[in-house]
């Protein structure tokens, strides 16, 4: 499969995807420190596909979206940038989600998350646990060989997935037997313009503004994209998690949950 010899492993070697491979697009939104007054959030997340349907349901829809609703397929879209898009173009993005059948992850903190004793733990490295377990939720619907996570390439986001997604391992069963899944992570140098990578800063968007409104309420009060992201395919495709408390046990392991602090 030499379409996928752009991916590369962070000394720079070109890698090769096998079709079982589970490849997952990770972007963030908001920021670590969740110092914007406008957006107190964090969250990380993505799109998700088996390889041998990365091409028909992502990319090539993708692509084919933007040459028809925004100047051509080398046009690079960024959520957050666009300026005044038309409604068609609004609707061609929403139905890009709603008839293509991929996985959509999230995990997100806020200003409203309540960290009680675990307030010393990095946001950064909370949300790549939490990221990891929604991966495995989605990841066992799927015939998987190998796990790769795939993250657009900085000096920052690289120096933190290096520290917060290494050493994690997935297990499947099979005929009774608990089976280790490879989990392997790369960059991709961001001018390649990978599809996917767009795709998911489409879903962090989406996700981080719902976040900020209010995720827990009337379906009526749900902001068109994020409809259109996260409630429009089959559930066992999504894993969206805003986390409202994160505290300590008595080993000091880190519980997470969407249940708000009394």
């Amino acid at each position: 499969m030499s379409e996928f010899a752009p991916f590369m492993l962070e000394d720079g070697t070109l890698i090769t995807i096998n079709p079982n491979d589970f490849l997952v697009f990770i972007d963030e939104t908001g920021g670590e420190r969740m110092g914007d007054p406008n957006y107190p959030m964090f969250g990380l997340g993505g799109c998700a596909s088996r390889a041998e349907y990365y091409y028909s349901n992502i990319v090539s829809p993708w692509e084919s979206m933007k040459e028809s609703h925004f100047n051509g397929r080398q046009v690079k879209l960024h959520a957050s940038r666009m300026r005044s898009p038309s409604q068609d173009q609004l609707e061609a993005i929403g139905n890009f989600f709603r008839e293509n059948d991929f996985c959509r992850l999230a995990v997100c903190v806020s200003k409203k998350t309540c960290f009680a004793d675990a307030r010393n733990l990095g946001k950064y490295q909370l949300i790549a646990r939490a990221l990891i377990e929604r991966i495995s939720r989605v990841a066992r619907f799927f015939n998987v060989g190998r796990v790769i996570l795939v993250s657009e390439e900085s000096e920052k986001g690289d120096r933190l997935a290096r520290q917060f997604f290494d050493g994690y391992r997935f297990m499947k069963t099979r005929d009774g037997s608990d089976l280790e899944i490879p989990f392997q992570k790369y960059r991709m140098p961001k001018s390649e313009g990978e599809a996917a990578l767009e795709v998911a800063d489409f879903i962090m968007h989406a996700a981080g503004n719902q976040v900020k409104r209010g995720l827990h309420m009337d379906e009526s009060q749900y902001r068109r994209d994020y409809k259109a992201v996260f409630r429009s395919v089959d559930e066992r495709l999504v894993a969206f998690l805003d986390i409202e408390k994160a505290v300590l046990n008595q080993s000091d392991e880190v519980s997470i949950t969407d249940d708000k602090c009394q």
